[in-house]
């Protein structure tokens, strides 16, 4: 397996193993409360982009469901209506030859209306003990509440990237993201509209790029044995154009990325849940060898305590 593509499908979505996480949560009234989870994944992938490693490695706003890792809360005031969040992410993941270290950290400060919050992601990937993949992210980011049903949330982040044995795609990356969501009954359901506006200024002028992207995402609970269970439905469109020709082309290179997810979250017990997952994706352009079709399954089980 020497392609890159490849190989990040299998160290981000099918990863065999990850090493417990745990959650903690101080407040003012409740006191300390401990808890965890231990999660196994297994997953099937083709052709995931090293450069869409970011998107499977960072969070999706207020929206997002999923926090696993080391939470810690602290109280600025006694009502403790402010509170300064730090989250740590450690993760060791191997599969197929594929190992990584993956740290993420988010400081968050709550202004009411607005919370203005600064998040950090590192990842270093390496495949039969060689490096291909490093990414460094900063994003400061910006949440409020329109009335109680409404959440809007804006971002900025810089990002640097290096791929092993491939100089010339190491980049910078800066994008700029907005994210308006819809709860409906309460939390029980969700709609949400994202657009994000990226460029990359890459080693290989070649690899230079701008892109758009929306996206639709909806969030419904349902009830599963005595239980809720969460279906979650995704679809992203992608238009990418880079700055400058290509020997191959002449002229600059067009892409069309569109793509749809699911998944399916089932709480099998108090303390156990499954979730399964899947994917395709599929890339349209003028350059032909970087048309393709992809796809990825999943599933994963998680156990909290």
């Amino acid at each position: 397996m020497n392609n890159i593509t490849t190989a990040i499908s299998a160290l981000v979505l099918s990863a065999l193993a990850a090493l417990p996480s745990a959650v903690f949560a101080a407040g003012p009234s409740s006191g300390v409360v401990y808890s965890g989870d231990l999660q196994f994944n297994l997953g099937y992938g083709e052709e995931i982009a090293a450069n869409e490693a970011d998107q499977k490695l960072t969070a999706e706003g207020q929206t997002n469901l999923l926090n696993d890792g080391f939470k810690l809360v602290l109280p600025l005031d006694s009502m403790g209506t402010n509170t300064s969040t730090a989250t740590l992410d450690p993760a060791l993941m191997g599969a197929m030859g594929l190992s990584a270290e993956f740290v993420s950290a988010d400081i968050s400060q709550n202004f009411q209306p607005l919370a203005v919050g600064l998040s950090h992601t590192s990842l270093e990937a390496n495949y039969l003990g060689d490096q291909f993949l490093s990414l460094k992210q900063w994003s400061p980011h910006l949440t409020g509440f329109i009335g109680e049903n409404v959440s809007v949330r804006t971002d900025y982040t810089q990002s640097q990237k290096s791929l092993g044995g491939r100089p010339g795609r190491d980049a910078n990356v800066d994008s700029l993201g907005a994210n308006i969501s819809w709860f409906i009954n309460g939390a029980k359901a969700y709609f949400s509209l994202g657009a994000k506006y990226d460029t990359e200024d890459a080693v290989d002028p070649e690899h230079d790029f701008n892109a758009n992207t929306i996206k639709l995402k909806l969030a419904k609970h349902f009830p599963f044995m005595t239980r809720s269970g969460i279906i979650k439905l995704g679809a992203s469109y992608e238009q990418r154009l880079y700055k400058n020709g290509i020997s191959e082309l002449g002229e600059p290179r067009e892409e069309g990325r569109t793509r749809y997810q699911a998944e399916l979250e089932l709480p099998l017990t108090q303390q156990l849940q499954l979730i399964v997952n899947a994917e395709f994706a599929d890339h349209e352009s003028n350059f032909a060898e970087a048309e393709n079709t992809k796809y990825v399954t999943g599933a994963e089980l998680n156990f909290s305590f």
